[in-house]
This record gives structure tokens, C-alpha cells and sequence, in this order.
């Protein structure tokens, strides 16, 4: 899949990155220096837990640094294990297939033993996505999830992002819950995980 560019401002040359309908980042020329100098960044997810580098950086053109923005995004994608899906082999708005067992999603669960309650990190193929846990306090019946690997728009006019978040009663509905996000954010991006027997 093609990453898209999408002209960011008027009076300066800047361009949002977008893989499929999810901007993954952005490029945009340094205009205070005297060379040409472009700056990359991918903002949308949250690179720095796969051990690969850095998440944004400097060029000389806006092709070079849309080219470091391409293989940054392209090394997560590997390391989580996903891949691009190319639009015409997609089934738009398919419903995702019926997925009872928590291990069948590539998403495993993790113990931590890093806090006063009962919680769990989320991994795709051993690159860190998000939580599960017990809330600590008052109600300790309640589960949470939280995905912390990629940010969403708060509202339509994107003034802001947040990581995408909610709850359940018990364990299993919470990872439930994370896993129906994190679905819909792999169709929104363009992404599939790869299957482990390729």
C-alpha cells in the first residue's frame, strides 16, 4: 500500500502521512535554516517500544524523508507482526472473522508484576500494544484496557489525540474489548496481521 500525503498548511510546506484513512504522521520543510532540510515523524503510534529506533528525524528533501517515514512505519509493522493490505484486495467494511480463543488474535496477554494489582501488558508478536488490568482502589471488580500503541482523534476536528480505552467486568471482556479496538483501528489503517504459518 501507497502511504498518502495530504497538504497540511498553506503558508509553509507540511503534509499529514496517512496509511489508508489513519495519519500515521507527518514530513514538513524546515524553514528557518538555510539549506533545504525536511523533518519526518511518525505520531500516531507509539514506535519506541520496538527496540528499532528512533520515531522521527531530519532529511535533506521531502522524498528522503518520506522515504525514513516509510521504513520507520514498515520496521513497526514487522515487528508487530502486521502488514500492509493493498486496497483492492480488501473487503471494505467486512466484518472481522469470529475469533472465540484470546491467543487466535496474535494478541497475547502478558503478566506484570510491576504494580498492587492484578494487570497484563498486550503484545503483537512481542512488540508492546497496550493493557489489561484489575482498576486498584475502590471497586476492584472492574477491568480496564487501554491502547497505548496507537493514538485517536478526540473528536472530528482532530484537536487533539488519545489512546483508545475502556472497560469490563472480568478479564476476558476487557481483552475482548481492546481487541474489537484494536480490529477496527488494523481496517481504518489499512493493516492485517500475518498470519504465524508465513
Amino acid at each position: 500500500m501507497v502511504l498518502k500525503l495530504q497538504r497540511r498548511a498553506e503558508t509553509f510546506e507540511a503534509y499529514f502521512v496517512a496509511s489508508h484513512d489513519f495519519q500515521i504522521g507527518g514530513i514538513w520543510r524546515l524553514g528557518h535554516v538555510q539549506v533545504e532540510l525536511w523533518g519526518w515523524c511518525v505520531g500516531n503510534v507509539n514506535l519506541n517500544a520496538d527496540g528499532h529506533g528512533p520515531c522521527q528525524g531530519g532529511a535533506g528533501n521531502r522524498q528522503e524523508a518520506m522515504e525514513m517515514l516509510a521504513r520507520r512505519w514498515r520496521i513497526w509493522l514487522r515487528a508487530a507482526g502486521l502488514r500492509e493490505v493493498d486496497a483492492p484486495h480488501r473487503e471494505e467494511n467486512a466484518p472481522p472473522p469470529a475469533r472465540s480463543d484470546m491467543a487466535t488474535t496474535g494478541l497475547m496477554l502478558k503478566p506484570r508484576n510491576d504494580g498492587p494489582s492484578e494487570g497484563y501488558r498486550v503484545e503483537s508478536n512481542g512488540v508492546p500494544l497496550g493493557a489489561v488490568g484489575r482498576t486498584y482502589g475502590v471497586d476492584t471488580t472492574q477491568w480496564y484496557w487501554s491502547l497505548s500503541a496507537i493514538t485517536v482523534p478526540i473528536d472530528e476536528r482532530a484537536r487533539g489525540v488519545s489512546y483508545p480505552c475502556g472497560g469490563g467486568a472480568t478479564r476476558e471482556e476487557a481483552f475482548a474489548g481492546l481487541t474489537a479496538r484494536w480490529r477496527a483501528w488494523l481496517a481504518t489503517a489499512g493493516m492485517e496481521e500475518i498470519p504465524a504459518d508465513t
